[in-house]
């Protein structure tokens, strides 16, 4: 597990712990913390959408000889 400065937590994790937990625990009917789901990762996908046609890694390699 990587070790977080005091005061740095990620903004994701501190709304999961501050707002999501509590709110999980009341809608689940937990009686303690440690009953209450965790989140282990989580994977942002940002996509850039369609390579241009002009970029040299979208044509594929001519088989011409010179």
């Amino acid at each position: 597990m990587t070790t977080i400065e005091a005061g740095t937590l990620p903004r994701l994790k501190e709304r999961y712990l501050n707002v999501l937990r509590p709110q999980l625990q009341e809608e689940l009917g937990l009686a303690n913390v440690m009953q209450v789901p965790r989140l282990e990762k989580i994977v942002l996908n940002c996509g850039v959408g369609r390579a241009p046609s002009s970029s040299p890694s979208s044509r594929a390699p001519s088989a011409t000889s010179s």
